[in-house]
Parts: C-alpha cells; structure tokens; sequence
C-alpha cells in the first residue's frame, strides 16, 4: 500500500515562529526524504527569515482537513532562481477530524426560508450555526422540521478582521433534527447542501480553514 504524501512541490503552506500569531505564506520548492525547502515565507510584504537551527510551526490544508506541524530550520539555501530555507521533514502532523467534509464548530448567523411549492415571497427566518462544512450545517431552531424538508438558506461568513466577509447562499435538505443541548433552543437541525456552487463551497471551507488558523496560534 503506497504512503499518503502530505507535502508536494508547489504546495501552498503557512509558517511562523512558535511564539507568533502571525503567518507568513509560502510554497514548498523541493520535498527529499528527510527535508523540504519552501520559498522564503511572505506576509503583507515582510519576510518571515527564522534563523538556522530555530523552531518553526506551519499549517496547511489536505483534504478538507487542516494540519499544523512544527519542524526545525536547517539552512537558507540560494537556490537556482530565488532564495529557500530548508526545514526537517515534519514527522508529526496534527489532524482535525472530517466526516466527508469537516464540520467546524461556530456560531454564525443564518437566514433561511422553505422551499415548498417554489414560492418565492415566502419569509426568511433568522437562526444561528452550531457548526459548519463544505457539505451541510448544523443550526439551532425552535421550531422542529420533517427529515426530507427543504430550504434556501442564507449562511453570513464573518471574521472580527475582515479577513473574509460573504453571504454564501444554498439549498439545502433536512436530514436530521434531535434535542438541542444550546440554552433558548428546542432543537439543533442538520442540513445537507443539495445545489451550492462550487466557489462558494471554496469559500466556506476557507473560512474553516482561517478559523481554524486562529484556534492554533
């Protein structure tokens, strides 16, 4: 059985010193056995340039699913056309659990209205994720809904530094309603996207991966 490969050429990851919150963006220019060189790490214009033998951390997306790592520097390299740092391959990577598409726990707020007989003057109702994916959302409701219901909704993508603000819109069908444990709610309500364009699925599991970026700073 061939071994997953979690780094490749031209893989777009995220770097930066233990001790920061800040991640500079780069892209892996060479994998080895025991290494990997990454270009020199960019943010807003300034260079991330840890020093020889520093510890780093670094993430990236796989699959729907982030991982983050630390590794150590070996050397800046001058590189055949521009400047690399080599790092040790990591050989502990830390995975957030998926089930087809990872659910991300949030609190964001949502629009959503019924689909019954096509009628489009029908009221949007406003409600509140408990979690969300790039395959449905799970949301907190007082009122319950058949499985099988379908619904148009309306999902407000918004980070504190603006980093990604969009209305992402789908519809959607209910598959499964169960007892809310959320305090000022009767239930929390599982939906599956059934028509949701691709780029703003992308946008969805971007902002998972931002969120998710802060939550191992």
């Amino acid at each position: 059985m061939q071994e997953k490969q979690y780094f490749w050429v031209n893989q777009n990851i995220e770097v930066a010193d233990l001790e920061e919150k800040a991640y500079y963006k780069t892209i892996v220019q060479e994998v080895l056995p025991d290494s990997i060189s990454i270009a020199i790490p960019m943010k807003s214009g300034n260079y991330f340039l840890p020093e020889d033998g520093s510890m780093i951390k670094g993430c990236f997306v796989f699959d729907e699913a982030l991982y983050v790592f630390e590794t150590r520097v070996i050397d800046r390299l001058s590189g055949d056309i521009i400047p690399l740092i080599k790092l040790d391959k990591p050989q502990r990577l830390y995975r957030r659990q998926r089930r087809n598409y990872y659910r991300h726990p949030i609190f964001l707020s949502m629009d959503y209205k019924l689909l019954q007989d096509n009628d489009d003057t029908k009221k949007w109702y406003r409600t509140k994720t408990i979690n969300i994916g790039g395959g449905g959302i799970k949301f907190i409701n007082d009122k319950s809904f058949l499985i099988g219901t379908e619904m148009k909704i309306r999902l407000y993508l918004t980070r504190s530094d603006s980093q990604l603000n969009e209305i992402i819109e789908a519809e959607s069908r209910v598959v499964r309603v169960a007892p809310s444990s959320t305090k000022g709610y009767k239930h929390s309500v599982s939906i599956m996207f059934t028509n949701i364009q691709e780029r703003q699925r992308d946008r969805i599991i971007s902002f998972i991966f931002l969120s998710m970026k802060d939550k191992v700073r």
